[in-house]
């Protein structure tokens, strides 16, 4: 493989791995935000139900147990909304493990043939298909997926591949 190919392969690789740190690290700050959030709102709701449970009990009795009860259970909704959010953060660190863990084969075993691949410019118009063979045609047709009978002339394969643009 040409060193500008390896340079090329080397720099995509580089900023992909940026990239995916970049990512990583907004989901990790992102996830301790949320995580600050919600201990913050379980704080505050505990804070608030008993400043209002004492509010209520200056005149009316109120069963503290079943409040306490629906408190609990509204923080281990939290708490399991917080773990699934977690696990959701661990995925996405295996994930980016296994992409950093990804390489990219950059040489040619030594028993293969080094095959130089030549792209093939998008021809659009009939004036540019007629400058080329009717055998780069029929390479162009099968690129496109279109089925090319054995026997046909240029004007004919020309129009073919038009029609089927």
């Amino acid at each position: 493989m040409s060193k500008k190919r390896q340079s090329v392969v080397k720099n995509i690789l580089a900023k992909s791995e940026e990239r995916v740190t970049e990512v990583r690290e907004q989901l990790v700050k992102s996830a301790e935000d949320l995580k600050d959030r919600v201990n913050n709102a379980v704080e505050s709701g505990k804070n608030k139900g008993q400043d209002l449970i004492d509010k209520i009990n200056i005149g009316k009795a109120v069963d503290l147990d079943t409040l306490r009860s629906r408190l609990e259970g509204l923080e281990q909704d939290l708490e399991t909304l917080v773990s699934d959010l977690q696990e959701r953060i661990g995925d996405l660190s295996q994930r980016v493990a296994d992409l950093r863990g990804a390489r990219v084969v950059t040489e040619v075993p030594a028993n293969e043939p080094v095959i130089a691949e030549t792209p093939v410019p998008a021809i659009e118009t009939a004036a540019d298909l007629a400058e080329n063979t009717v055998a780069v045609l029929r390479t162009i047709a099968a690129d496109r997926n279109i089925d090319v009978p054995r026997r046909i002339r240029k004007a004919e394969l020309i129009n073919l591949i038009l029609a089927n643009n």
